[in-house]
């Protein structure tokens, strides 16, 4: 069957494509409490959790994040704890003079750091990353900040509020409605409980186009952390996190260790990775070829599947991804962003890179309009060659996307430094 593919070539992993009514966080410390709270409001039903487990280079930790493994919310086993916000383009003050790190900064500071006190020296020399997000830190002491490319805000008072404004810009807090319901209820100065803490968290759960597909409560004081799904606040599973990073690497999906919920489950039916997430879970205990048969069938009774850009695309980068972080004990996986040396050494005969690559050749010998559209196929099987340890046909498929990728986007600049990794190793 020839299908023809007039899709947009690169993948887009963009912070600025959140919608800015995206996710609460909050913190607040009394000499019997140290809390904090956060609504993980996006698209994307499928949430994971996971942990990095600990070694002699790192601390352990446990992660919340999205189907495509990228953390959002995470607790190390000292109690340090972090979460994002997404916020508008900002110029980003806080680079001036900084030095600029290979791996993510976030990640760095939970697997190094044990207290705020502790990052801030990270946040201080190194640049913040992302001009589309800012980050609450936050410890067992209960002591916390916020930090965005702008600058560091240490708390002041008993506890600290950040939504989707500017926080080094004060007065942009009060455009926010959910930042003033908490910042109203905290500055009366109640005594603070998980009580208190959930009952915010319903007061600012959303329920538009970025419903709060999580929600937790960590408890500093007793090592517990508090997940609710899909915003229903009667079902509660409680963790004892150090606990839990103690056992070592795990992951499962979010919503398994939750009861069914008809709304939570209609929406995920509905949504359009749906289709993707079976293929992905199809894919672990089936062939390929099993995959590409259904996805051709499909196509042909629903023509828009094949609209949707790089499905199996994307299903081969998630067994990438997933692979990988297995093989690194949980470890994130961050080379769409920082091609990390470490992760390149890595060799592996895993049989899931073999399906992956089954699927990206599939995709390299469907006739396209224009050749720039082989570009994540390219770039993809070059990585899973790389892993595999076949330097010549990772090189080959990094050189390809060179020949085909526009100089200085994403795939482009990846494939260089990938290259030459490879180069310096024969």
């Amino acid at each position: 069957m020839k299908i023809l593919i007039k899709l947009s070539f690169i993948i887009l992993l963009n912070i600025s494509g959140f919608k800015l009514s995206a996710c609460t966080i909050f913190c607040a410390s009394s000499i019997e409490k140290k809390l904090m709270a956060g609504n993980e409001d996006w698209q994307d039903p499928f949430s994971k959790i996971w942990v990095h487990e600990k070694s002699k280079d790192n601390f352990g930790v446990l992660y919340l994040g999205h189907s495509n493994y990228q953390v959002q919310f995470g607790i190390n086993e000292y109690g340090l704890a972090l979460d994002f916000a997404a916020i508008s383009k900002i110029e980003g003050r806080n680079s001036v003079g900084k030095k600029d790190l290979n791996n993510d900064l976030s990640i760095t500071i939970l697997t190094k750091c044990k207290t705020v006190k502790e990052a801030i020296l990270f946040l201080e020399n190194h640049t913040y990353q992302s001009p589309y997000h800012q980050m609450l830190l936050f410890d067992a002491t209960g002591e916390s900040l916020v930090v965005n490319q702008d600058g560091i805000v240490k708390r002041e008072g008993n506890f600290q509020v950040t939504t989707n404004f500017n926080y080094c810009i004060p007065e942009e807090r009060s455009t926010c409605e959910r930042y003033e319901i908490i910042n109203s209820k905290l500055s009366q100065n109640p005594k603070i409980s998980i009580a208190l803490f959930r009952e915010l968290l319903s007061r600012t759960h959303q329920e538009d186009d970025n419903p709060t597909q999580y929600s937790y409560i960590v408890d500093a004081t007793t090592s517990k952390l508090h997940v609710y799904s899909f915003h229903n606040y009667e079902n509660e599973v409680v963790l004892d996190y150090k606990e839990l990073i103690e056992k070592g690497y795990m992951m499962k999906n979010l919503k398994l260790m939750f009861p069914d919920n008809f709304i939570e489950m209609d929406y995920r039916t509905h949504h359009k990775d749906s289709l993707k997430q079976s293929y992905i879970k199809r894919l672990v205990n089936e062939d390929a070829k099993e995959i590409i048969k259904d996805f051709e069938t499909t196509i042909e009774t629903k023509p828009q599947i094949g609209n949707y850009p790089f499905l199996l695309l994307d299903v081969a980068f998630s067994m990438i991804n997933k692979t990988l972080i297995e093989e690194n004990k949980g470890k994130p996986f961050y080379y769409w962003y920082y091609p990390d040396e470490e992760y390149l050494e890595l060799k592996t005969q895993n049989p899931q890179l073999y399906k992956a690559l089954d699927l990206l050749t599939y995709l390299e010998n469907i006739p396209k309009e224009d050749p720039k559209q082989n570009i994540g196929a390219f770039e993809f099987s070059g990585l899973i060659y790389t892993f595999l340890g076949n330097k010549v046909k990772a090189k080959e498929y990094f050189e390809k996307t060179l020949e085909v990728s526009p100089i200085g986007i994403g795939n482009y600049n990846r494939s260089k430094l990938v290259l030459k990794y490879l180069n310096s190793i024969e």
